[in-house]
C-alpha cells in the first residue's frame, strides 16, 4: 500500500501538476490521499488514474521490500506512544 501511494503521487502529478498529496492516511481497509488541483476532477478522469496506477503495478519493476517494524513499533509504545494499533504490534 505504500508503494502504491507512490506511484499514485507520481501520477497525480503528472497528469495535474498537484505535487504530492498534502495529506494522506493510508490502512488496510480505506486510504484517502488528498491534492489540491485546480478544478473538479471527472469520473472518467478518476477512473484514467487508477488504469494508469494499476498499469504501473502490473509492470512489476518497481522492487519492494518488507519490513517488519513490529519491534520498533513496540518500542514507541514503551516510550508512551498509546495510540498505536495493535495490529502493529504483533508483526
Amino acid at each position: 500500500m505504500h508503494t502504491a501511494e507512490h506511484i499514485l503521487n507520481s501520477v497525480m502529478d503528472k497528469m495535474y501538476h498537484c505535487g504530492r498529496s498534502f495529506n494522506s492516511h493510508i490502512e488496510e481497509r480505506k486510504s484517502k490521499c488528498d491534492y489540491r488541483i485546480k478544478k473538479r476532477i471527472t469520473d472518467k478522469e478518476i477512473a484514467a488514474v487508477e488504469r494508469t496506477v494499476n498499469e504501473i503495478i502490473r509492470l512489476n519493476t518497481i522492487p519492494v521490500s518488507i519490513e517488519n517494524l513490529g519491534g520498533w513499533s513496540r518500542q514507541l509504545r514503551a516510550w508512551g506512544y498509546k495510540d498505536i494499533p495493535e495490529k502493529y504490534l504483533v508483526m
